[in-house]
C-alpha cells in the first residue's frame, strides 16, 4: 500500500524538524516541507500530497490562512492547521476555511494520527461519484489536484489494499483512498466480490474455472466462501 503522504508547511525549522520526526516514526512520508506561504506554494506546484500540515501564524505578509484558501480553492487537498496560542480574530479566520481539524503544539503522536486519519476519511467521501443507481453513471476518481472521469462499464476488476483500493480498467490503474466494499457500494450489481481481496466486473470475465477466473490476462482467484455467489450471477449452457 502507498504510504500517505504528507507537505509540512511551517516557518520555525526546529519544530518543522520535530513534525517531521513524527510523521515519520508514525509511518507517514513527509513529501515536501515549506518555511514560507512562497515556499509552500512552489511546494504544491511539484508534489502532490494527500493531506498539508500548515502552520497557521506564518512570519510574512500572507499567513498559513492565506495558504488554507488557497488550497481550498485551487487543489481540493484536505488540510490541518498547527497552532499553538491564537487571537480570537485569528481563529475566526482559520474557521472561515473549513480546515479538516487542528493539531496542537507540542505534538504528541497519538493525537497527531488521530487528526490525519479523521482528515483522510472525510476526504474519502467525494472520491467517488455517490449515485450508484445507473450502471452508465460516470465515476469520477480523484487524482492529484483533479478528478478523472472512469466509465464504470469499463472497470475490470478491483482489488483491496488496506485502506486503498486498486481499479483495474480497460485503460490503466487507478489507486483511490477508500475500502473495497466502500467503492463496491458505489458500482452495480454486475461488480461482485469473489475474494477477500478482489472484485470483478462479471462482463469481464472470460474464463472461469474452480479456484480462478480470467480477466483479460490476469487470472483472479475465487474465495470458497464466494464461489457461490459468482456461479449464480453467471449463465452456464
Amino acid at each position: 500500500m502507498e504510504q500517505v503522504k504528507i507537505l509540512i508547511v511551517e516557518d520555525e525549522v526546529i519544530i518543522a524538524e520535530d513534525l517531521k520526526n513524527k510523521l515519520q516514526e508514525i509511518g507517514y512520508e513527509v513529501c515536501g516541507m515549506a518555511y514560507s506561504y512562497q515556499e509552500a506554494t512552489e511546494q504544491l506546484k511539484k508534489v502532490t500530497p494527500n493531506l498539508v500540515l500548515i502552520d497557521v501564524q506564518l512570519s510574512e505578509l500572507k499567513d498559513g490562512i492565506d495558504l488554507a484558501e488557497l488550497i481550498r480553492k485551487e487543489y481540493n487537498l484536505p488540510f490541518l492547521f498547527v497552532t499553538s496560542n491564537a487571537d480570537s480574530h485569528t481563529i475566526e479566520r482559520a474557521k472561515s476555511t473549513q480546515p479538516s481539524g487542528y493539531v496542537v503544539k507540542p505534538f504528541q503522536k497519538r493525537a497527531l494520527y488521530a487528526a490525519i486519519e479523521i482528515a483522510l476519511n472525510k476526504q474519502l467521501k467525494p472520491t467517488v461519484n455517490s449515485n450508484p443507481q445507473s450502471s452508465n453513471s460516470p465515476l469520477f476518481i480523484k487524482e492529484s489536484h483533479q478528478y478523472t472521469q472512469v466509465k464504470k462499464q469499463e472497470i475490470q476488476w478491483l482489488k483491496a489494499e488496506g485502506n486503498y483500493t486498486h481499479i483495474q480498467t480497460e485503460n490503466g490503474k487507478h489507486l483511490v483512498r477508500g475500502k473495497l466494499r466502500e467503492i463496491l457500494d458505489q458500482l452495480s450489481p454486475n461488480f461482485i466480490r469473489i475474494h477477500k481481496s478482489y472484485a470483478v466486473n462479471i462482463n469481464s470475465i472470460s474464463v472461469v474455472q474452480h479456484s480462478c477466473v480470467s480477466v483479460g490476462d490476469k487470472q483472479i482467484p475465487v474465495g470458497d466462501m464466494y464461489r457461490k455467489t459468482l456461479l449464480e450471477k453467471i449463465t452456464f449452457l
